[in-house]
């Protein structure tokens, strides 16, 4: 493992907008959400220990997830993964339509939902911002359901480096499995060098490129 500094989240594996371009360049948001994590994609992991996935507990994901959509009058996109013979199964989540203060709350609602390992979930926040340390962090999916996203994102940002003239230091960790293709990995991306300028246009480019692209409604 091999870290550009400490990597220190929830005790449940995270690889966890309303966007905050806007709200930035318009000078608009309080300093209590500049300190805020953004999260911008977050999934659910329906898994089976030999005899299905929970199919109640998928159910409940989908009502929260409803619940929340009207709550707030916004969409909530997402992507299934199918990834076993039981009906393992991700389910990606695009939560950046979400207003600021409730991606957090979103995330933690989800991760008592499924603290019952009864329920066979694991919650991670795929893509996320830390205002406060200038560390925006990729988290891939396991079974490779996310390389080609990852590979594009990795693309973008050497080739940002070299047009730029920049140097992004990052650290990578990797939750090691015997079979590397299941393994779990996160890249930190340390853009304290970067001006605020190109902070905001690099979140937005990882974002565009990590975006959930099919509705499943």
């Amino acid at each position: 493992m091999t870290q550009s500094k400490p990597l220190a989240y929830l005790s449940i594996i995270l690889f966890v907008f309303q966007p905050i371009i806007e709200k930035v360049q318009n000078n608009s948001i309080n300093e209590n959400e500049k300190q805020m994590i953004h999260y911008f994609n977050i999934s659910v992991d329906f898994y089976s220990i030999g005899q299905g996935t929970n199919n109640d507990a998928e159910d409940e994901l989908f009502n929260y997830i409803n619940k929340v959509q009207k709550q707030f009058k916004i969409t909530i996109d997402y992507e299934k993964h199918r990834w076993g013979r039981e009906g393992e199964q991700f389910v990606y989540m695009d939560v950046s339509s979400l207003p600021i203060l409730e991606e957090q709350i979103f995330l933690n609602n989800l991760i008592k939902m499924f603290v019952d390992k009864n329920k066979m979930a694991i919650v991670r926040a795929n893509l996320y911002y830390e205002p406060q340390y200038n560390y925006l962090t990729l988290g891939i999916m396991l079974y490779g359901q996310n390389k080609e996203r990852e590979n594009v994102v990795l693309n973008y940002i050497n080739g940002y480096e070299k047009a730029n003239n920049v140097k992004i230091n990052y650290g990578t960790m990797i939750n090691e499995t015997s079979i590397p293709e299941d393994q779990d990995k996160r890249y930190q991306f340390n853009l304290n060098e970067l001006t605020e300028t190109q902070r905001i246009e690099i979140i937005n480019k990882v974002k565009e490129l990590m975006k959930v692209s099919i509705s499943e409604k």
